[in-house]
C-alpha cells in the first residue's frame, strides 16, 4: 500500500474480542484471534488499534455475522481525508510458517477494500513490509504477487467469503484457498504464489483490513470474522455450512445460556455502550486507565480515575466507576445500593446505553414494577431487538407477581381495552414502537392512565418472551397469534406482532413459515422501513437455500440501516 498508516493518530484502540492469546512456538497453538462474540471489551494497543476517523467507522455488528452472532462491521466513506482501519498484532515471525484464517462479507464490491499481512517496515512492497494483499478494484478481488496486482474472481455483494492463506516466510511465498461461507471446498486454490514484494525471509507481524490505500475514492462496507492467525493448518479450518446463524435466534439463545436466575448487570459488547465514544475515546486509548476500563466493562473492577483528562472524558469515567460499583453490589445481593449508583451512572451520562439495563435489573430485583416499566419505556429505542432486552423480559416476567393477571390480558380484552387499541397515542405500544416520543405524548394526554396503557403491552411481551425462555414455543406462537388477532379486530397494523410469529417458527425450524409470517409483516409500512426484519429475512433465505434473495434483503437491511445512521447524525 502507498499510504504509511503507522503515522495516524489513534482515535481508539476499543474492540470486542472473543479470545485474544499469544502463543509460544509449539505447533498448533493460535498466535492471535479476533471472534467478536464474547462480551469482552479489550483495549490493548499491543494486541491490535482501530482507527475511525473522518466519516468512516468501525464497529462490532449484531445484524448480521459468518459465525457466531457479531462480525466487525469497517465503512469507508470518499472525499474524508481519512481512512477507517483494524490492525491486529501477533508475535514476529521471520522464519517458517504461518496459517491465516478470515471470513470477508462485502457489501459494496466496486469500491476499494484492501486485506494485508506485514512487518516492522509497514505497508510497502519492501523487505519486512507487505509480504501478503489481498485488494479489490472495481468488483474483482485481486492480490498483488513480485507488486503485479492480478484478479482473482468477480466479488459478489453479501456472500461470506472464507479465505484460508499459508504464508511460508522463508521461501517469500504463500498457498491461498477461498470457499463460500456455505461451502466447505474451495472454489480457488493457489499455490507457491510470489509474496507481495518478493521478499523472502521478510518477516511478519500483523494483518490489516482498511479501505482505500490512500486516494480517499472509497465507500466500502464490509464485514470481517472469525480471524485466527496461527502455527498451525490444523487450527485454521473451513467451517461447515452450519456456521452461518440466524444471528438474532442464535444470539437470544446463547446470551440465555449466560445468564443465570440471578440478576446482574447485562454483558458489555461494545465500549460506546457504556460512555466511551467519540473524544473520549482518543483520550482513553492514550493512557493507562484503558486497562481499568476494560476490567470495570468485563469485571466490574473499581478504578481509580488519573488527573489531566478533560471534563467530558472525566464525566464519562466517573459515570462507569459508579455503574461499576452498582453491578458489584447487584451481584452481592443488594440491589438498592445498585439502584442509587446506576441512577447516579445515568445521570452522569445518558448516552450509555447499558447503564438504563442495568437498572431494570436493579429495580426487578427488589420488584418495583411499576418503575421497571418507565425504566423498559426508557431504554425501549436502544435495546429494541437486542437479546439482552428480551431476557430482561424474560426474566421480570418470571419474577413478577402481577404477571398472572397480565398474562391474561387476551382472554379479558374488555370493550375499553379494545378501545385503548383505537386510540392513536395507545396503539403504538402494541405495535412495538414505544419510543420516548410516543410515551411522553401518552403521559401529557392521559396523566391518569398512561401507567396502565404502558404496562399492558410490556407485560404482554414480557409474558410472550418467558414462554419462549420455557421453550413453550408453540404456546408463545398461540400468544402472540391471539395479539395479532386482536390488533386485526381494532383495524390496526400488526406488522410487530407479526414478525414475533414469525420469530416462533424460527425456534421450531419451520424457516419457511417463519419467512411467511416475516413477508407479512413487510406489508406494514412503518415495518418494511425496520432493518432488523429484513434481516430475519435474509436469514430466512439462506436457510432455505436461496442465496439470490438472501443477498436482496441482507442490501435492504444495509441500506435501512445506513438510513438510519444518518438521521440520527444529523
Amino acid at each position: 500500500m502507498a499510504r504509511t498508516l503507522q503515522i495516524a493518530a489513534l482515535v481508539f484502540a476499543l474492540i470486542l474480542v472473543q479470545s485474544m492469546a499469544h502463543a509460544s512456538d509449539k505447533l498448533g497453538e493460535k498466535l492471535v484471534e479476533f471472534g467478536f462474540d464474547d462480551g469482552t471489551v479489550n483495549l490493548d494497543q499491543n494486541v491490535f488499534k482501530i482507527w475511525e476517523r473522518g466519516r468512516g467507522s468501525v464497529a462490532v455488528v449484531s445484524h448480521k455475522s459468518f459465525s457466531g452472532y457479531r462480525a466487525l462491521e469497517i465503512r469507508d466513506r470518499s472525499n474524508d481525508q481519512e481512512f477507517p482501519e483494524l490492525q491486529g498484532y501477533f508475535p514476529r515471525r521471520s522464519s517458517g510458517r504461518i496459517y491465516i484464517h478470515f471470513a470477508l462479507l462485502v457489501e459494496t464490491p466496486e469500491d476499494e477494500f484492501n486485506v494485508a499481512v506485514a512487518g516492522s517496515n509497514g505497508f510497502h512492497l519492501k523487505k519486512d513490509g507487505i509480504a501478503l494483499w489481498l485488494s479489490s478494484n472495481k468488483g474483482w478481488l485481486q492480490h498483488t504477487t513480485d507488486s503485479i496486482p492480478t484478479k482473482l474472481f468477480r466479488i459478489k455483494a453479501h456472500v461470506w467469503y472464507v479465505f484460508k492463506i499459508a504464508l511460508d516466510i522463508d521461501q517469500g511465498r504463500y498457498d491461498l484457498a477461498v470457499a463460500e461461507g456455505q461451502d466447505s471446498k474451495p472454489f480457488l486454490e493457489l499455490r507457491n504464489q510470489l509474496g507481495a514484494a518478493n521478499q523472502p525471509g521478510s518477516a511478519v507481524d500483523k494483518v490489516s483490513f482498511i479501505g482505500d490505500n490512500g486516494d480517499d475514492e472509497s465507500n466500502a462496507s464490509f464485514l470481517v470474522d472469525d480471524v485466527v492467525v496461527s502455527a498451525s493448518n490444523s487450527v485454521t479450518t473451513y467451517a461447515p455450512s452450519s456456521a452461518r446463524k440466524s444471528l438474532y435466534i442464535d444470539g437470544w439463545y446463547e446470551l440465555k445460556k449466560a445468564m443465570t436466575e440471578k440478576w446482574t448487570c447485562p454483558r458489555v459488547f461494545e465500549v460506546s455502550e457504556i460512555g466511551i465514544e467519540g473524544n473520549t475515546r482518543a483520550e482513553v486509548s492514550r493512557s493507562s486507565i484503558a486497562e481499568k476500563i476494560r476490567m470495570a466493562a468485563t469485571n466490574w473492577s473499581p478504578f481509580d480515575i488519573e488527573d489531566g483528562f478533560t471534563s467530558q472524558t472525566q464525566s464519562a469515567l466517573t459515570a462507569i466507576q459508579s455503574w461499576a460499583v452498582g453491578c458489584r453490589a447487584l451481584q452481592a445481593g443488594n440491589a438498592k445500593i445498585a439502584e442509587e449508583n446506576f441512577r447516579k451512572a445515568i445521570e452522569q451520562n445518558k448516552d450509555a446505553s447499558v447503564f438504563g439495563l442495568s437498572l431494570v435489573h436493579s429495580l426487578a430485583s427488589q420488584k418495583k414494577w411499576d418503575e421497571v416499566d418507565q425504566a423498559f419505556a426508557d431504554i425501549y429505542p436502544s435495546f429494541r431487538n437486542d437479546p439482552r432486552f428480551d431476557l430482561a423480559l424474560a426474566f421480570v416476567a418470571i419474577n413478577r407477581q402481577d404477571l398472572a393477571e397480565g398474562a391474561k390480558t387476551l382472554e379479558k380484552f374488555s370493550q375499553k381495552l379494545l378501545s385503548d387499541l383505537r386510540d392513536p397515542l395507545v396503539l403504538p405500544l402494541w405495535q412495538g414502537r414505544t419510543s420516548n416520543e410516543v410515551v411522553a405524548k401518552l403521559k401529557t394526554s392521559n396523566p391518569l392512565r398512561w401507567k396502565e396503557n404502558l404496562k399492558q403491552p410490556l407485560i404482554a411481551e414480557q409474558y410472550f418472551y418467558l414462554l419462549i425462555w420455557q421453550q413453550r414455543t408453540t404456546e408463545a406462537q398461540d400468544f402472540a397469534e391471539a395479539i395479532v388477532h386482536e390488533l386485526s379486530r381494532a383495524k390496526a397494523k400488526t406488522g410487530y406482532w407479526d414478525m414475533l410469529v414469525g420469530d416462533t417458527f424460527f425456534y421450531l425450524s419451520q424457516p419457511q413459515m417463519a419467512l411467511t409470517q416475516y413477508l407479512k409483516a413487510m406489508k406494514d409500512s412503518e415495518m418494511s422501513q425496520t432493518p432488523d426484519l429484513a434481516g430475519r429475512i435474509s436469514d430466512a433465505y439462506f436457510t432455505l437455500g436461496n442465496r439470490d434473495q438472501e443477498a436482496r434483503f441482507r442490501e435492504i437491511e444495509r441500506k435501512l440501516r445506513l438510513t438510519g445512521s444518518r438521521s440520527k447524525s444529523r
